[in-house]
Formats: C-alpha cells, structure tokens, sequence
C-alpha cells in the first residue's frame, strides 16, 4: 500500500523526446506517446526512469521489477508491450545508478542549484563566469566574462562544444553541447581545467552520467537543442 500511495506521488513525467516529453504522469506519458506522430520507441521507458529522480530511487532500493509491477498497476497494457520491457530489462541489468540525482526538466523551468533558485536556462546563462571552449581536437580555450551576474557564494561555468561540422550544409549550424557547473568557490582557470580533466572525450563531451566525480556535483547538461536540460546533483 505505501509503494502504491508512493507511486500516486510521484514526480511529472520529463525526458529527452524530439516532440514532447513534459507530462503530469507516467500513465500519461504512456498514452500519449503510443498516439500517431509521437513516436514510443523501446528505449523511452529507461529514459523515464533515469531522468526521474523518484524511479531512480525507488528502482536503486527496490529493484527494476518492483518498479515494473507498479507501473503495469498504472498502466496494464505496459505488462503486454515484450518489446518494451525487455529492452528496459536489459537496460537495468547493464547500468548501475549512481547515488546522486539524475533530474530532466523543461529549459524554462526553475531549477534549484545549492540552494539558488534560477528561472531556467537562460537565467543560469547570466550568471556564468569563466567560459571553456572545447575544440574539435580536445584542446581547451578558456574565456573569462566579467560582465556576469553575480551571486553571493555561487560560481557558475560553461563548457560548450560546436556541433561538428560534416558539410557545407552544416556551416551555419551555431549549436553547441553545454556543461554548466556550480560551485562555492571561485571557478578560476585552473579549477576549470582540473574539471575538464574528468570530462569523457567523446563526440558530445556530456558530462551528466552515471559516473560524475563527486567534486563535479552539481552539473547541468543541454544538448544545444530541444526543451530539456539534465541536472545531476548530490543527495
């Protein structure tokens, strides 16, 4: 009874989907993506879970079957999609959550980040001081803006990468992958550098993942595109 009344309160619904991925409930969520020009694919059901902070819980403490049981109670034709559940079951034998907070939101939502409350994305943009350009090779271009906002006790810094370039088509793309992060210390140069040190060199150079070093915490992901941004923050 309390995993069901647990459930009933759970948080809305928020992940990475091209055309909509805001919802008051997982149920809803469900539903609306099986309609005609949604799209529901295999993967989304790990998405759900992993950018939800009350099924990464529950899921870490009680299990992926556990939670699959609550959510078929929700929604019973979920217990008849094979497809599914069995890439979500394969998804939860292979990853192994980690203890902080893996939290999607809308870019325009209000994000609490030690202990600030920010009016989205581009009121965390205002207060970014120092400014890391990756570059195509890995190599790291830093920039410092005075002209930021400030906060008492709060530091914020970018990472950005271009989005590559593959033809001549792409020459006006102006997206970039962004990593913000926080601190109460000044992010000086070195600071930065000491952060970039951990970063994953891949193509998009994400930094929110199951692996974040405890001394990055917290961390805001946007992928240069979309309503979504990721935020992993200690407990």
């Amino acid at each position: 009874m309390e995993d069901v009344e647990w459930y009933e309160h759970q948080s809305r619904i928020c992940f990475p989907h091209p055309v909509k991925g805001d919802f008051n409930t997982f149920r809803g969520a469900y539903r609306t993506l099986h309609q005609p020009n949604y799209g529901w694919s295999d993967r989304m059901l790990a998405d759900i879970v992993r950018y939800n902070v009350c099924f990464r819980d529950y899921m870490r403490e009680h299990g992926a079957e556990a939670l699959i049981a609550l959510m078929c109670c929700d929604v019973p034709e979920l217990a008849s999609d094979e497809s599914t559940l069995r890439h979500f079951r394969k998804w939860a034998a292979g990853v192994s959550l980690a203890d902080y907070d893996i939290q999607c939101h809308l870019i325009d939502a209000e994000i609490t980040v030690l202990g600030h409350t920010f009016k989205g994305l581009d009121d965390i943009r205002s207060h970014v001081g120092p400014v890391c350009r990756i570059g195509y090779e890995e190599e790291l271009d830093f920039i410092q803006h005075d002209g930021h906002a400030t906060l008492e006790g709060i530091y914020a810094g970018l990472f950005y990468k271009d989005y590559p370039i593959l033809d001549c088509y792409d020459s006006g793309d102006d997206r970039t992958y962004q990593n913000y992060v926080f601190s109460r210390a000044p992010l000086t140069e070195a600071v930065m550098r000491q952060i970039y040190d951990t970063v994953p060199k891949d193509a998009n150079t994400r930094m929110v993942h199951e692996r974040v070093p405890e001394d990055n915490l917290p961390v805001l992901w946007y992928e240069g595109d979309g309503r979504q941004i990721l935020l992993a923050s200690a407990k």
